[in-house]
């Protein structure tokens, strides 16, 4: 989720149950809730796509603990703020755990309970889960710190610093949020996956490894973006940038100008690319130069009111951001509890959700409400103001499923103008929403939504159907939408939003990720064999042939990846791809 986006793992640790029933018994432990043996409720915040029975909710207290779960059980899986679309993401099919309740992150959550202010110093008291090092420009933080209380600490800082991009959504953790490839709008930085400079993660075997991009490139690409498949982020360390100012420009557009938009970025980007390509020095600079230009750009579009909006930022060199002038503080910070039924929500977190107006260093989304100038650290717009609790009630309202894919900026143009064709006339029907485009730069992670280049998201939600509760009423318009953006248009699937139930089920890696995913098998070969990590997905398949003849995986793999040279990475051959059915009988079906 933009986002939400988007989307992040959760997990949920009780190591001793001698020890699980001391906690739960304790009257003054604000994670009460999350004990007891009713594991059916493992589910997202919504209470929409839950665990079957079998799933364990295991809490640990230090990493020690982590690690010895991850040693004793043949399944794992973490998980973050609970804000996925499908529970094949999350469910371990045996144990799953959750890291923001290790004792050196709870003191944050107690200290603002008791009224203190967040931005505590790290010498208070030992192993303070935010470090940021401010000669060397970096923060290295615990993966169960949410993303809000990481931009909150950073803007306490001096003036406030901020890392380069963030997402729209912040209340996902910081390991969720690498692991699913959270992202703004930014073809400077990337996503929140692709600024991560190093990571500490527990692997298959139980020990703790570093991972750096100097030390191992090929197995920190697969970390990047990990889906949790390789093992479970304990640390990650991102670059910090001082808080900037920025100018913001709102232009409204009809859809021939939207589509005229669009057009010139992917002709632009593939006439520049192509020159970079066989050029020199020039040629590159002339291209990065395109990029920037799209840095922050966030645009919308209605298929029903056919009326674009886009906002375009740029760097003021001249306001002086200072933090205590911009930006207040938030009241609550957002943490995944339960409610009785189990599901996420706010009213049961350590920390209520914040009423107030909390900060957003996505600049797109503000872009599109005004101009002028402001901190990159914008407010979050009435929807997000009301914090998580507004989204759960919000939910309940509309049954909302949230779909993002990201297209190729080589082929936007034709793509949106293919989506503008099916979507005239009766075609909008079903669409309450506007699709909303941002923008990621090429990335290095093999599973990156930009890893076979620079690309456009589109994030478009459904408010008429929803895959976990509507099946049998499907939102065919709505459907049939994404299912060309699949097969037309080159899109990649967001991680952690919908379409894994329907459109994305029969999901084929070599296709999506024509130039990777075969060194992400190989990187799965490496660092988890047996598939401890694997969860209950059925996505996780690699084929592989030499010679013209098919030959066991492992056999292309190195420690470099796989051999795109001398092998062939094979499509997917064992289920058919998910069409939107047609008549009333294929419905019903469903």
């Amino acid at each position: 989720m933009a986002e939400t986006t988007a989307i992040a793992l959760l997990l949920v640790l009780l190591v001793q149950p001698c020890r699980a029933a001391q906690v739960c018994s304790d009257t003054h432990n604000f994670f009460a809730n999350l004990c007891g043996p009713s594991t059916s409720h493992l589910n997202n915040f919504q209470g929409h796509h839950a665990c079957d029975p079998h799933n364990k909710l295991i809490k640990p207290k230090n990493v020690a603990e982590l690690q010895a779960v991850v040693r004793s059980h043949a399944k794992v899986r973490a998980v973050g703020a609970g804000h996925s679309w499908h529970k094949d993401l999350f469910c371990s099919g045996d144990v799953n755990v959750y890291l923001s309740e290790l004792e050196t992150i709870t003191p944050l959550y107690t200290a603002h309970a008791q009224g203190t202010r967040l931005n505590v110093s790290a010498s208070d008291y030992e192993d303070f889960p935010i470090r940021a090092n401010l000669t060397a420009m970096t923060v290295t933080v615990d993966a169960g710190v949410p993303q809000r209380m990481l931009i909150e600490y950073l803007l306490s800082l001096g003036d406030g610093y901020i890392f380069g991009s963030s997402s729209g959504l912040i209340d996902q953790t910081i390991g969720g949020a690498v692991a699913t490839g959270t992202h703004g709008s930014s073809t400077l930085y990337g996503s929140i996956s692709e600024q991560v400079v190093a990571m500490e993660v527990v692997v298959a075997d139980g020990s703790l490894r570093t991972f750096t991009k100097e030390g191992d490139p090929h197995l920190f690409r697969a970390l990047q973006v990990s889906l949790g498949r390789l093992g479970i982020l304990t640390k990650v360390t991102l670059p910090i940038i001082k808080q900037p100012a920025y100018d913001r420009v709102l232009i409204e557009e009809d859809t021939q100008q939207t589509l005229a938009y669009y057009k010139g970025v992917q002709d632009g980007y593939n006439r520049l690319a192509a020159a970079a390509k066989g050029g020199g020095a020039t040629a590159h600079s002339e291209l990065g130069a395109f990029l920037t230009g799209l840095d922050q750009m966030t645009g919308t579009w209605g298929p029903v009111t056919k009326v674009g909006l886009r906002g375009m930022i740029t760097l003021n060199n001249t306001a002086k951001p200072v933090y205590s002038h911009w930006y207040q503080p938030v009241a609550g910070l957002p943490l995944a509890g339960f409610d009785e039924q189990g599901r996420f929500a706010a009213n049961k977190a350590l920390i209520e959700q914040a009423e107030t107006i909390a900060p957003l260093t996505d600049l797109a989304v503000k872009a599109c409400q005004a101009n002028g100038t402001a901190l990159s650290a914008y407010e979050v717009h009435q929807v997000l103001g009301h914090g998580r609790q507004g989204w759960v009630d919000y939910d309940n309202q509309g049954l909302l499923d949230m779909w993002e894919v990201a297209v190729p900026m080589s082929v936007i143009g034709d793509c949106l103008e293919k989506v503008v064709g099916l979507l005239e006339g009766e075609g909008s029907r079903g669409f309450f929403d506007f699709i909303v485009f941002r923008v990621t730069r090429q990335e290095a992670g093999y599973l990156s939504y930009g890893a076979d280049g620079p690309a456009v998201f589109m994030n478009i939600n459904d408010w008429a159907g929803s895959e976990a509760l509507s099946l049998e009423h499907p939102n065919v318009n709505f459907l049939g939408l994404q299912q060309l953006l699949r097969d037309e248009c080159q899109a990649k699937f967001h991680w952690g939003k919908a379409g894994w139930q329907t459109v994305n089920s029969c999901f084929d890696g070599a296709t999506a990720y024509p130039t990777t995913w075969c060194h992400f098998g190989c990187a799965v070969q490496e660092l988890d064999p047996t598939g401890k990590f694997a969860g209950e997905s059925d996505m996780w398949r690699w084929r592989a042939a030499k010679g013209g003849k098919e030959v066991p995986f492992i056999d292309c793999c190195s420690s470099e990846g796989f051999d795109y040279g001398q092998c062939s990475c094979l499509p997917r051959a064992d289920c058919m791809r998910w069409r939107v059915p047609e008549t009333s009988a294929e419905r019903s079906e469903l």
